[in-house]
């Protein structure tokens, strides 16, 4: 697959033509997964200031391996460069780091990832972070920035750090970047979850007493959904040993919808006072199985551009979400061009383009899989080639999707954005054929 990605990024074609501004382009590849970064941060009470952690994210993807003997290897360089609210720079670090594999799939792999972290010690402020990744072997350099800011933890009220979300944890010291009272804490830099079944939110956060006189708080924790409506909600009393509490908590994800979540933690001290809170988002994407067993009707929904109704239905009145799995299991067994071997091509390549429709044509939290673009591009693919043709005072924007050769025939497809939203509507004829 990287072959056909590097392919394709050469054959990128990008012209603009003098007097309608149109622009032609061929695209492959365009969404897929790249270098990342987040940040977190906590207060060290012995040195008295904020450590600001940035996080990174390396997939395989990203960097170019080289054959070394019987193995594949890739040498890359990352830094993080701090700067003030002046934009001074004020600290820096970098490392080298390596990866080393036999499998040469294991290189083209856009679901193998390295994560890492840097540790500023800092005052209050704000700040901004320039992240660079440098393949030593292809010399290609990508950036990523943020911007953070460290509140003052004045001793005063019990104060709550930042949420860092976890991807795992274990009591084995793997790296010192990632150890927090006791444990190897390796974040979860997209925030992302729902890749199982049995999936949950981990997530870690400290608690500073400060001048609090008793020695519990209540520690409230919610999860809202989109429109902010609790989807989970608990509470519990901690005690405080050595001025602060660390909180490493698992709280499970089933039968969640796909989709972007808050998690909202509450501190309450004498009467149940809210004393302090934090708020930050994260985001459920299931893989298609935890999606038939926590999401039954949207999993029956995404099969419409290759399902008949008979069979969406059979899926959808089991009342077993087991059998539900199974049934559906069946389904794509039945499709699979490849039956006795590990993957099932065709139902991989269906959910990848469900992904991508995703991350494209998301518009006004409508998921890009329901929209126009995003069907045309399930059901058919990436484009051979896209006209898109920009707003203009006496023009709706509007795109033309140019695929050849499919089933021995042309195809094109017109979409208009017919209320400027970044909504494209398809137009008839809504097969692609002119006839």
């Amino acid at each position: 697959m990287k072959k056909i990605y590097l392919m394709s990024a050469m054959l990128c074609i990008v012209a603009i033509a003098a007097n309608s501004q149109t622009i032609i382009s061929l695209r492959k590849g365009v969404a897929d997964p790249t270098f990342r970064i987040n940040w977190g941060q906590f207060f060290d009470i012995s040195k008295n200031l904020n450590r600001l952690e940035v996080y990174y994210q390396v997939f395989n993807s990203d960097l170019l391996f080289i054959r070394n003997g019987d193995s594949f290897r890739a040498d890359y360089t990352l830094s993080a460069s701090v700067y003030d609210n002046d934009n001074a720079p004020i600290a820096n670090q970098s490392r080298n780091k390596e990866i080393v594999t036999k499998q040469y799939l294991k290189t083209l792999s856009l679901a193998d990832f390295r994560t890492g972290q840097f540790n500023f010690d800092l005052p209050p402020g704000k700040y901004k972070i320039d992240c660079h990744l440098v393949d030593n072997n292809s010399r290609k350099t990508m950036k990523e920035s943020l911007e953070a800011t460290l509140i003052n933890y004045d001793n005063r009220n019990p104060q709550i750090s930042g949420i860092e979300f976890v991807y795992a944890a274990d009591t084995i010291l793997y790296d010192s970047a990632f150890f927090k009272n006791g444990l190897t804490i390796i974040p979860n830099v997209g925030r992302l979850y729902g890749e199982d079944s049995s999936s949950s939110l981990n997530y870690y956060f400290e608690v500073y007493q400060g001048k609090l006189e008793s020695d519990d708080i209540q520690i409230e924790t919610k999860i809202l959904d989109q429109k902010l409506n609790t989807v989970y909600n608990d509470t519990l009393s901690a005690e405080f040993e050595d001025s602060f509490l660390a909180q490493y908590r698992k709280t499970a994800l089933r039968n969640l919808k796909q989709g972007e979540y808050t998690l909202e933690i509450i501190l309450k001290g004498r009467r149940g006072r809210p004393v302090d809170e934090i708020r930050e988002t994260f985001y459920i994407f299931w893989s298609p199985e935890a999606m038939v067993l926590n999401d039954p009707k949207t999993a029956v929904q995404q099969l419409k551009y290759v399902a008949a109704s008979n069979e969406m239905k059979e899926i959808e009145k089991c009342e077993n979400s087991r059998e539900r799995l199974i049934l559906w299991q069946k389904f794509w067994d039945q499709r699979d061009p490849t039956p006795g071997t590990i993957e099932n091509e065709a139902k991989i390549g269906y959910y990848r383009r469900i992904e991508h429709a995703n991350r494209r044509f998301t518009v006004m939290r409508r998921e890009g899989w329901k929209t126009d673009r995003g069907m045309i591009y399930i059901m058919y693919g990436e484009p051979d080639q896209i006209e898109d043709y920009p707003f203009e005072l006496n023009r709706r924007a509007y795109q033309v999707w140019h695929y050849y050769n499919a089933d021995n025939k042309v195809r094109e497809f017109l979409f208009i954005d017919e209320w400027g939203n970044n909504d494209f509507i398809l137009q008839y004829p809504y097969d692609g054929v002119q006839y």
